[in-house]
């Protein structure tokens, strides 16, 4: 009986951690897409579902935004060792210059477990549609202007959060929401958190924008 009563609380706590009246916003859905990982692998945006992951645009020549965007990641990886079922994605908006080898040595440099941390790179105009239409983090062109924001998309492949690097950590509050979400039976019951403005970068110039 006791045993019953300590699986009924744990259940009722869980129910009302993730209530409907306290959720997450839902930003739109996140399309599949097939782009070709730092192994030179076809990735298929499949390998992503029923899972909660973390994207950002990148690319390894950025001097300011995207070194510290990347130590972010990394810093997320090692605070959620605990959750290997959360993944992170960074697409390159740097496809002619970002080979996959480039994205390999540059995801070895900032200690990116391969089986956590995927870095893509593809055709161009896909890259510029993923960012644009998918990610909603603005279009991406031959200048590699880019949002520097960190997307979090939940276990049904919808955008649940924006997380900006250039105005403070982001990090305690995104790996609180990412909890949530793989807490919950359903990832839509999750708690509300505060969206963030979207800063982007062109190489070593950052400013943002909304």
């Amino acid at each position: 009986m006791r045993q019953f009563s300590l699986v009924w609380l744990l259940a009722l706590s869980l129910s009302i951690g993730c209530s409907r009246g306290e959720q997450l916003p839902i930003y739109g859905q996140v399309p599949p897409f097939r782009l070709i990982s730092q192994d030179g692998q076809t990735f298929d945006s499949h390998q992503l579902n029923g899972q909660v992951w973390v994207a950002n645009v990148m690319f390894t020549q950025c001097q300011d935004a995207c070194p510290l965007t990347s130590t972010l990641l990394h810093m997320l990886q090692s605070s959620t060792a605990d959750l290997p079922q959360l993944k992170l994605v960074s697409i390159s908006v740097d496809p002619l210059h970002n080979t996959p080898e480039v994205l390999a040595r540059y995801g070895r440099t900032f200690g990116a477990d391969r089986e956590r941390w995927v870095f893509l790179t593809g055709d161009p105009q896909e890259i510029d549609h993923i960012s644009r239409m998918s990610l909603k983090l603005g279009g991406v062109d031959s200048t590699q202007m880019h949002n520097t924001q960190l997307v979090l998309v939940d276990r049904a492949s919808r955008i649940r959060g924006y997380y900006s690097t250039s105005s403070g950590n982001p990090i305690q509050q995104l790996v609180a929401d990412a909890r949530r979400l793989l807490s919950c039976s359903d990832p839509s019951d999750v708690m509300e958190s505060q969206t963030l403005v979207r800063p982007a970068c062109r190489g070593r110039n950052r400013q943002e924008e909304r």
